[in-house]
């Protein structure tokens, strides 16, 4: 009886922690948001998710979107010095070297559980956040959001104003900032996703080494009087 209760005892203790390490791990989130009204769609949209590795868990492509915290990065912002408001510990970065690309991470989610509202013309989108870069930068920074059907075919875009350089307010410290942007639409009817997209490119006269910053990215829905 003794041996069959070791016996038992060693399987629990070699099946949980596998199991753990296998399902838990930050770094491998990647699943969709599925929509719901009234609060943030993006996943770690404030970059404050826990991670193992630089890179900010739930966006796409993996190994793309760092995130780091603030006054971490020389020349950027200064310990105890957040970009954006409420900025918590950490930020985004998006960071390249090749003027001939741009750089991009996206998060997909599921509008499918507000079908029924979306194709009424009821739901509404409020897109927003704090996006920037370097004040002698040569990065032009998008953040949009692209209204897709089930097949993946794109029915509408909502999208902030560009970010550049010269849109940048010197900070008292560091030489990087961030400035609010955001922008609202309807859903359009027949929409069951929505590709949220953080973006830098450079610019015409830059030369190289570009970094696309942001904080506190935020997709809500609301629903409004039908169209």
């Amino acid at each position: 009886m003794r041996v069959y209760f070791f016996i038992l005892l060693a399987a629990i203790l070699f099946v949980v922690p596998v199991h753990g390490q296998t399902n838990s791990s930050p770094s491998s989130k990647t699943s969709a948001a599925k929509a719901s009204l009234g609060r943030n769609l993006i996943l770690n949209g404030d970059a404050e998710q826990a991670t193992d590795t630089m890179w900010a868990p739930f966006w796409q492509p993996g190994g793309t979107l760092e995130e780091a915290g603030y006054g971490q990065k020389p020349g950027e912002w200064r310990k105890g010095v957040q970009g954006a408001p409420h900025g918590g510990c950490c930020y985004f970065r998006l960071e390249w070297q090749d003027k001939q690309t741009s750089k991009a991470a996206f998060q997909t989610i599921d509008l499918s559980a507000l079908s029924g509202d979306i194709d009424q013309g009821k739901v509404w989108g409020y897109l927003s956040g704090y996006l920037g870069g370097l004040l002698d930068g040569g990065t032009t920074v998008r953040l949009e959001v692209s209204w897709q059907d089930a097949a993946g075919k794109e029915l509408d875009k909502l999208s902030v104003s560009a970010v550049m350089p010269m849109d940048l307010r010197r900070p008292f410290a560091g030489a990087a900032s961030v400035v609010q942007r955001q922008q609202s639409g309807p859903i359009p009817r027949g929409a069951r996703k929505a590709v949220v997209r953080f973006s830098g490119e450079p610019m015409k006269d830059s030369q190289f080494g570009y970094l696309a910053l942001a904080d506190n990215l935020s997709l809500t829905l609301s629903e409004i009087a039908a169209q």
